[in-house]
């Protein structure tokens, strides 16, 4: 065997066992939340020793942490390959991942609430990029539309819209809010700050929207 196909074949071992790792963490916090998170579970889960799951993250739990996070908002970013609309209830990005969040709440409420030197939903805002794209082309595209103000701030607004995903979703995780408070509080701050910046044409629509939140 050449040394590239050891090579590779070494790494394609190394990504099945953090797929694996990652898997067992995703279903032992779907099982019991935060205190799954725990190296003794993980390698019973597993079948791997304690030594060999740090040495595929760095060696610290706030690393683990790290990577489960990741995993967990690369899920959303999946939503990537679904048809996305500004307007349109239920095909807005925002409801995509949020719709994550919902139909995994046990693991999304563990994920929320993990804590290590960053908080995981500041990361949010890398693992969800992808989606991110896809809502920034629709924003874009409502200014070129004449939809949006053509001197509104996209760069702020979706700032924003993180921001606020991210406290909506904290509020959910400790069972501050439901699930339909966690939908309505996230679109109606999005398509209220929308319609702040929206011309006549795009108020129209905004407006339609949000009574149906």
């Amino acid at each position: 065997m050449s040394v590239t196909s050891l090579t590779s074949k070494r790494e394609a071992n190394r990504q099945e066992k953090i797929a694996i790792i990652l898997e067992a963490a995703r279903e032992l916090m779907e099982e019991s939340g935060e205190a799954a998170v725990s190296l003794r579970k993980l390698a019973l889960k597993t079948g791997l020793a304690a030594n060999t799951i740090y040495a595929h993250f760095g060696g610290t739990r706030d690393e683990l942490v790290n990577a489960i996070v990741m995993h967990a908002y690369a899920d959303i970013g999946l939503a990537e390959d679904r048809e996305v609309s500004l307007f349109k209830m239920g095909e807005t990005p925002w409801e995509l991942a949020l719709n994550q969040f919902l139909e995994h709440p046990a693991f999304y409420r563990a994920v929320t609430l993990l804590r290590t030197q960053q908080e995981p939903l500041v990361q949010a805002e890398e693992n969800l990029g992808r989606l991110n794209d896809k809502a920034r082309a629709l924003l874009k595209k409502a200014v070129v539309d004449g939809e949006l103000s053509s001197k509104c701030d996209l760069k702020f607004l979706e700032k924003y819209f993180i921001h606020l995903f991210r406290g909506c979703a904290h509020r959910w995780a400790k069972f501050e809010i439901s699930d339909e408070e966690f939908r309505h509080y996230l679109l109606y701050g999005i398509y209220t700050a929308l319609l702040h910046h929206s011309t006549d044409k795009g108020a129209r629509k905004t407006n339609r929207f949000l009574k149906k939140i």
